[in-house]
C-alpha cells in the first residue's frame, strides 16, 4: 500500500477544482499533481531510495504540500522539523537523523556549507520544472513510517511521531466517519494533518493567511476578512487561535454566520470560551476534539449546553470511532456532589493510533464517566493532593472572568497557583476555597503571561513555572 494512492487518486478526479487557497495564489487537483510529480523526478535523480528519510524544510504552500506527498510517491519518508526550530536545530537534526537529502525552496549560504562538508544534497524546488500527471507509485509495507513529524513539547522536548501508512489511512477513515464531508463543502483548517484528510476527499480548503504560519505573526483582522470573504462552512484550531478571533469579533461586533461547525483541538479547552464563540458564531455546532500527536482524534464532544461542575476536569466527550481507552489508575480525586473517582494515565488503541506497543500513553490523567471523557492531569504534574488534581483546579479558574491562563502546580505540601489576566487575587482565591476547602494553596501569583509550547501557543509548560 502507499497512502499517498488516496491523494493521487482523488487529485486526478478533481484536476480542474481549486482544491488549496493559500495566502498568496491557489492550488488546483492538476496543478498539486504535476508539482508532485516534477518533484518527485528531481528526487530520483538525487538518487532518493525507498525508505530514506527527507527532510522537508520549505515554508507552507504548494511547494511543501507537494514535497511531502512526493516523498511519500517514491517511498521514502517525508520529516517535518519541530515548530520554530532555527537553523542550529536543523542542522543537529540532520545530525541526528543522519539525514542525506532535504527538500528546500532556494538553498541558503548556511546549507550550502554543510553539504560542502557533507554527504547532505539539496533539493531546490523553488523553480521545479512541472511533471507530467501520470507516474508510478512505489508500493511499502503497511507498517512503514510515511510521515515524520513532532509533538510541541509540552512535557519535554518534541519527541518525533512515526505514522505508517496504514494509521495516516485509518485517521482519514476515523475523521471522515466522524465528520462527514459533503459537497460543496469549504473548509478553514489550521492544522496539517486535516489538510492532507482534505486532499483524500476533494474538499476545499482555505488556509488562515498567517505569516510563516506561525501563530505569534497571526493577525486575526486578516483571518476574520478571509472567513468573511470565502464563507466556510467548517473551521478548526486550537484555544489560543480562536481567543484571539474572539476578542477581536467582540472588539467590532462582527457576527459569523456562514460557519456551520467549529472544532476545537490541541490543549483543554476552557468551557466559558465556547460559550462565548456561540455569541459570535452564531449559527455555529462546536465541537471540542480531544487527541494527542500520535492518536487524531480519541474523543469528541459536541457542546450543546454549558457544563456546570468545572472541577470535575475537562470534559472532552466520547471515545472516537475506533478507539479503545484503558486507564493506569494511581489513586482518587473528589468530583462534584460528593463523589469520589478514581483516575489514572489515559491509554488508547486503534488503527489509527501511531504506536510501536499494544497501547498507547497519552501523557494525560483523567477518567470515564457516563461514556464522556474527563482530562483530571498532565504528566509531571500528575500528583493527587487532598484528593484534587491540577485540570481540576485550572478549569475553575479559566472560567472565571479576567483569567487568561492558569497553571496549579503540585508539591508535597500543596498547590502554587499561577494566572495571568486583570482578575483580583481576591477572585481567585475565593473560586479557590469554594471549589476546593480540603485543598491547600501555598501562593497565588500574577504573571504578565504564563510559559506555553510553542506550537498551539495554549498548553502550560509546567517545568518552566517549578
Amino acid at each position: 500500500m502507499n497512502f499517498f494512492e488516496t491523494v493521487y487518486k482523488t487529485l486526478k478526479e478533481h484536476q480542474a477544482k481549486t482544491l488549496i487557497y493559500w495566502s498568496n495564489g491557489t492550488s488546483t487537483g492538476k496543478s498539486l499533481v504535476e508539482k508532485i510529480s516534477g518533484i518527485r523526478s528531481l528526487l530520483l535523480r538525487f538518487g532518493t531510495k525507498s525508505t530514506e528519510e527527507i527532510l522537508i524544510a520549505t515554508p507552507v504552500g504548494e511547494n511543501l504540500v507537494s514535497a511531502i506527498l512526493a516523498v511519500m510517491a517514491v517511498g521514502a519518508i517525508p520529516v517535518l522539523p519541530p515548530a520554530g526550530s532555527s537553523s542550529f536545530k536543523l542542522v543537529k537534526l540532520i545530525w541526528q537523523r543522519k539525514i542525506r537529502r532535504i527538500v528546500v525552496n532556494r538553498t541558503s549560504f548556511s546549507l550550502q556549507m554543510l553539504a560542502f562538508f557533507s554527504s547532505l544534497k539539496i533539493i531546490e524546488v523553488f523553480n521545479v520544472k512541472e511533471g507530467g500527471p501520470d507516474f508510478s507509485i512505489k508500493t511499502v509495507l503497511p507498517h512503514q513510517s510515511a510521515l515524520i513529524s513532532h509533538t510541541s513539547g509540552s512535557t519535554g522536548k518534541p519527541k518525533a511521531i512515526y505514522r505508517s501508512h496504514k494509521v495516516l489511512l485509518a485517521q482519514h477513515e476515523t475523521l471522515k466517519e466522524s465528520f462527514p464531508p459533503f459537497e460543496e463543502q469549504i473548509d478553514f483548517p489550521l492544522f496539517p494533518n486535516i489538510l492532507l484528510h482534505n486532499l483524500c476527499t476533494g474538499t476545499v480548503s482555505v488556509l488562515p493567511d498567517i505569516k510563516k504560519f506561525n501563530l505569534q505573526f497571526l493577525d486575526p483582522a486578516k483571518i476574520l476578512l478571509q472567513i468573511q470573504q470565502q464563507t466556510p462552512h467548517t473551521i478548526t484550531g486550537n484555544v489560543y487561535y480562536f481567543k484571539k478571533l474572539l476578542s477581536y469579533c467582540q472588539l467590532h461586533n462582527i457576527k459569523i454566520e456562514a460557519v456551520e461547525a467549529l472544532g476545537i483541538g490541541g490543549s483543554p479547552v476552557p468551557e466559558g470560551l465556547i460559550q462565548e464563540l456561540k455569541m459570535y458564531f452564531i449559527k455555529t455546532d462546536i465541537y471540542i476534539i480531544y487527541g494527542s500527536s500520535e492518536a487524531e482524534p480519541i474523543a469528541i464532544r459536541k457542546s450543546e449546553e454549558e457544563i456546570g461542575n468545572y472541577s470535575d476536569g475537562y470534559c472532552v466527550g466520547s471515545p472516537a470511532p475506533g478507539i479503545e481507552i484503558s486507564f493506569d489508575i494511581t489513586g482518587a480525586i473528589n468530583i462534584s456532589e460528593n463523589e469520589t473517582i478514581e483516575p489514572g494515565e489515559i491509554k488508547v488503541r486503534g488503527k489509527h493510533v501511531a504506536t510501536t506497543g499494544d497501547w498507547l500513553r497519552t501523557g494525560d490523567w483523567g477518567y470515564m464517566k457516563n461514556n464522556k471523557l474527563f482530562l483530571t492531569a498532565r504528566a509531571g504534574n500528575e500528583t493527587i493532593k487532598n484528593g484534587t488534581q491540577h485540570y481540576q483546579i485550572e478549569h475553575v479558574l479559566h472560567n472565571l472572568q479576567g483569567v487568561e491562563k492558569a497553571a496549579a502546580i503540585v508539591y508535597q505540601d500543596g498547590f502554587e497557583i499561577y494566572y495571568s489576566g486583570t482578575a483580583h487575587s481576591e477572585i481567585i482565591e475565593k473560586a479557590l476555597s469554594e471549589n476546593f476547602p480540603k485543598v491547600i494553596f501555598k501562593k497565588i501569583s500574577l504573571m504578565k503571561d504564563l510559559p506555553t509550547d510553542n506550537r498551539h501557543y495554549s498548553k502550560i509548560l509546567y517545568e518552566k513555572l517549578k
